[in-house]
């Protein structure tokens, strides 16, 4: 049938298609020969070359240093808008250490090498990270993610211990600053 022909005679236009395509190919690779370089171009090449890996490392360090300088701005963008939202528990708790006269960084940044965690309060004299944690903590979701940072900064040298709303805004001054002095001091 005419069909059939015409089927045939495609492929038959194919296969000589590829075939020439190949051919091609072979005589482009036999007509580029292989330079014989003398000792001063060998010389320059290599010092090209070298120039070349020296500019592509050079690109890439400045990348690098790129999106750590973007990193930093983000953590600090992020940092300024937590202190300025800061939740009532936290400016209670925040006046309770002032009054324990206990040192304390609030809104702390701690980088993780790929990220960073802000953590509520940061004793550094006691390497001591609080938290204090309202209604939003008690999710799954929330609380999965808070045990993968307290698993990280305990296995980094932090100590971590979280406190309620309820525990931030009722709990005496003695009493957070028997808790605080509890724990011994990092040594430096």
């Amino acid at each position: 049938s005419k069909k059939q022909q015409y089927l045939i005679e495609k492929q038959r236009r194919e296969i000589q298609s590829l075939k020439q395509k190949v051919k091609n190919k072979q005589s482009k690779k036999k007509k580029t020969k292989s330079k014989v370089l003398n000792p001063e171009q060998l010389l320059e090449t290599q010092e090209r070359n070298k120039l070349r890996k020296d500019e592509r490392e050079l690109r890439q360090k400045q990348r690098t240093k790129n999106a750590q300088a973007y990193k930093e701005l983000k953590m600090e963008e992020f940092q300024t808008n937590l202190k300025k939202n800061s939740t009532q528990s936290e400016k209670i708790f925040k006046a309770k250490l002032k009054a324990a006269g206990i040192n304390y960084v609030f809104q702390h940044t701690i980088d993780t090498g790929k990220s960073f965690y802000i953590v509520d309060f940061f004793i550094p004299k006691k390497g001591l990270v609080i938290e204090i944690d309202g209604e939003y903590h008690q999710t799954e979701g929330q609380q999965i993610k808070d045990n993968r940072r307290t698993v990280w900064l305990k296995k980094n040298g932090y100590k971590v211990i979280r406190f309620s709303n309820t525990s931030a805004e009722n709990e005496s001054v003695e009493f957070f600053k028997e808790t605080i002095e509890g724990f011994k001091n990092v040594q430096n």
